[in-house]
């Protein structure tokens, strides 16, 4: 394990090729990183967050072996700051409506009663193990992308930047929920939530930090990100309860068992991750 973490953290110190690290690193330790939830008979859900925990450590450390964590962590933990909230908001307000969580024994137990128009929903109440879930996530995922980028495929950035356009970023999203209902068996509220919540946000700063976006690591970050998270989904979470879809808020479209808006979050989540960090990374450093 000790030599893993370490051709992980340093591959061309070590002489291997930088791609060897993403093989391991999906193959190899992030399986190890779910054993506790597979093995473990109670409490599943939470040991399966050690899946962003311990890749969040290595990434980490590589960054800083590299020299390159100085360079990237004001804006990795100001993206984090405020992409956090957006989680947050999510459960707060909607969770009680989106989502189920019929295995209590996936939990700790601890939780937080949902928000509502009406009020606290105290029949519905919200594990704390989803807001760790999106704390760690992002994490996972903006190390994952600043990793990318500055150490397995670093390329140079464009200074070229364009306008924030908020009200272009609108014309998508709002197309997006007309045709969700149009397929949809009933009001596909999951998925007008990602059309108007996170996407604008992505559309808006695209064309401020398209010149400047490592694509290549971002699809690398995503591939990633995609793989482990569906087969997370569809092998552990769904089928043993750990949390689970409200049927009348979503477009009833699934593939693999798993629902569209949640491949939807896999594919879009990476993107606005790195979106936004390149926005920040910009404001700082502008040249």
């Amino acid at each position: 394990m000790q030599a893993l973490l370490a051709l992980i953290a340093r591959p061309r110190t070590l002489n291997a090729p930088a791609w060897w690290a993403v093989g391991l690193f999906a193959g190899v330790l992030v399986p190890l990183a779910f054993l506790p939830a597979i093995v473990s008979p109670v409490g599943g859900y939470t040991w399966s967050l050690l899946v962003f925990a311990v890749p969040s450590l290595v990434l980490a450390r590589s960054l800083a072996a590299h020299g390159a964590l100085a360079l990237v962590q004001r804006p990795v933990l100001e993206a984090w700051s405020l992409l956090v909230p957006m989680g947050v908001l999510l459960n707060l307000c909607f969770a009680d409506d989106f989502f189920t969580y019929p295995n209590a024994t996936a939990v700790s137990g601890l939780s937080v009663p949902a928000f509502d128009l009406s009020g606290l929903d105290l029949e519905h109440p919200i594990p704390l193990e989803e807001f760790a879930f999106y704390g760690l996530g992002f994490l996972a995922m903006l190390l994952g992308y600043a990793w990318a980028s500055t150490v397995l495929l670093p390329r140079p950035r464009s200074r070229q930047a364009g306008k924030v356009a908020w009200l272009d970023a609108l014309v998508v999203p709002l197309a997006l929920v007309g045709a969700g209902a149009a397929i949809a068996d009933g009001a596909p509220s999951y998925w007008a939530y990602l059309c108007l919540v996170p996407l604008p946000v992505t559309l808006a700063l695209w064309p401020k930090v398209k010149g400047r976006l490592n694509v290549p690591a971002l699809l690398v970050t995503m591939a990633v990100l995609v793989a482990v998270s569906i087969a997370w989904e569809a092998v552990l979470a769904l089928p043993r309860g750990w949390w689970g879809y409200r049927a009348d808020a979503l477009m009833g479209r699934a593939f693999g068992g798993v629902p569209l808006e949640a491949v939807a979050v896999w594919v879009l989540a990476p993107v606005t991750t790195a979106v936004l960090f390149e926005s920040l990374r910009l404001r700082r450093s502008p040249a």
